[in-house]
């Protein structure tokens, strides 16, 4: 199965433009524990700032101590930002238990995020597939391959019901860590500090879930 990079990013502007932005802040840094963490949540308070809306391709809500996302149509990504403070040099580390039943879904964080035209987003599919690309002007660019697409690797597990993701956007050098294990690197500078968010998107399948749960953000040095 091939996945275009240019699936990834069909929907982004059309969600934002429906979406209804939810309020609150728990920016909790270290939340009592002794690990540096400059934000975590674990999606426990619904005003805790993330966006969440329902529209035509697919919602995002707290649902039950995580952020919850469902996708309703193919090629279509359903993201939802965290606005309330940017970030540069970090870790973002999160787990995401996805849909038994879905085949080809893929699971992104978002890093450098400017605004819907300007971002990177680094995900990969239960199926093996991953890509980190760059979104500017609109315009969508997979930097882990030439070819503008994503790429299957056994280096992930396939067809399980929960991962362990970790992004790392730090100094020019992005990073996509699946279980532990390393899956991608590329380089690139044209964001270096932004906003985080998290992303579900459908590519030849049109439905799609999946929840995240205990985010937290890490200052690389």
């Amino acid at each position: 199965m091939t996945h275009a990079g240019s699936y990834r990013l069909i929907a982004a502007a059309l969600a934002l433009a429906t979406g209804t932005l939810a309020c609150g802040l728990d920016s909790l840094p270290g939340g009592g524990e002794d690990d540096g963490a400059l934000f975590r949540d674990t999606f426990s308070d619904s005003g805790s700032g993330w966006d969440t809306y329902s529209d035509s391709y697919g919602s995002v809500e707290y649902v039950d101590g995580a952020l919850a996302f469902e996708v309703l149509q193919e090629q279509a990504i359903i993201q939802s930002i965290y606005t309330d403070e940017e970030f540069r040099d970090v870790r973002v580390e999160v787990a995401v238990t996805v849909d038994p039943d879905a085949t080809d879904p893929g699971y992104a964080i978002l890093c450098g995020f400017r605004n819907y035209d300007n971002y990177y987003s680094l995900g990969f599919g239960k199926d093996g597939y991953f890509a980190i690309t760059k979104v500017k002007d609109g315009e969508t660019t997979v930097l882990t391959y030439e070819v503008n697409e994503w790429i299957q690797t056994d280096d992930i597990e396939q067809n399980k019901t929960s991962y362990q993701m970790v992004a790392i956007c730090a100094d020019k050098q992005l990073e996509l860590i699946v279980d532990d294990v390393s899956i991608a690197k590329a380089e690139d500078g044209s964001f270096p500090s932004g906003d985080v968010g998290l992303a579900v998107l459908t590519f030849t399948e049109g439905h799609a879930r999946a929840s995240f749960d205990d985010l937290k953000v890490l200052k690389v040095d």
